[in-house]
């Protein structure tokens, strides 16, 4: 999944470094997280996904970063359908703008439609809140909060 924000690639980057703002960015499902605050090789986190009254665990680890440009989690402790993930965040510098790029690689027990079908509309929603957290209203906004 490709996102263009209208951002330098440092703001985004500084955004996205932090595991907490994924708390922000999920919609569904809702997301707690526990984590050290830093995207560093080998930091630790925790995610709680709530799907209405059903609670799940995630835990990954960041295993590769290259800062501001990209960093990779690998899940540990996955929750039904997964047996395996990696995500990569990769973030390109489009003068004005920057480009947030998603690859993800999984494994699972459901047949791997059904998973891209979920995924599909979770990276959705999150793009959509993404671009508006940059917004130039937002950060008007935000200056004078």
């Amino acid at each position: 999944a490709q996102t263009v924000v209208p951002a330098s690639k440092e703001e985004v980057w500084n955004y996205f470094q932090d595991p907490v703002q994924l708390e922000e960015m999920a919609q569904f499902p809702e997301v707690e997280v526990e984590s050290s605050g830093k995207t560093e090789e080998g930091a630790e986190i925790r995610l709680y996904l709530y799907f209405g009254i059903w609670k799940t665990v995630w835990d990954s680890v960041i295993t590769y970063v290259d800062a501001p440009n990209a960093f990779q989690d690998e899940g540990k402790k996955l929750p039904f359908p997964f047996t395996a993930w990696r995500h990569t965040h990769t973030f390109q510098d489009l003068g004005p703008l920057t480009g947030v790029h998603d690859y993800i690689e999984f494994e699972s027990v459901v047949p791997a439609w059904m998973v891209k079908c979920f995924l599909s509309g979770m990276f959705k929603s999150r793009k959509a809140f993404v671009v508006n957290q940059f917004s130039p209203e937002n950060k008007r906004r935000s200056a004078f909060d």
